[in-house]
C-alpha cells in the first residue's frame, strides 16, 4: 500500500504492507534524519506527529496514550496523529500524511 508523506513542500511515498505503522514508512524515507520517530514508536513523544490528509478513515480512533501525546504536539488539528500508533489495514489503498511545519 501506498503511503505518501507531504514534506517542505515535498511529497516522498513509500510502500508498506498490512500490520506495519507509517513509522516504518519515516524510517525507510529517511525522515528520521530530520529528527522524526525519535522514540522508536513508544508513543513517548510526538516527534512522528502527523495530519491524516487521507484514508483517516480506515484507521482506529486514537487511544487514550495517544490523545494524551498529541496534547503536547505543535499546530494540533482535529486530523492530527502520531505516525506510530497507525497501522496499515489490508483494505487500505494508499495514505495521506502532511508533516507539520
Amino acid at each position: 500500500m501506498k503511503v505518501t508523506f507531504k514534506i517542505q513542500g515535498t511529497e516522498k511515498s513509500v510502500e508498506l504492507n498490512p500490520g506495519e505503522r507509517l513509522l516504518k514508512g519515516i524510517y525507510k524515507l529517511g525522515l528520521d534524519e530530520l529528527g522524526m520517530g525519535e522514540c522508536g514508536g513508544n508513543c513517548v513523544c510526538c516527534t512522528c506527529h502527523v495530519y491524516v490528509v487521507e484514508g483517516a478513515d480506515k484507521f482506529p480512533p486514537a487511544s487514550e496514550e495517544e490523545e494524551t501525546m498529541l496534547d503536547t504536539a505543535f499546530n494540533l488539528q482535529a486530523n492530527s496523529r502520531l505516525a506510530c500508533q497507525l497501522v496499515v489495514q489490508p483494505d487500505q489503498e494508499a495514505v495521506t500524511v502532511q508533516v507539520p511545519e
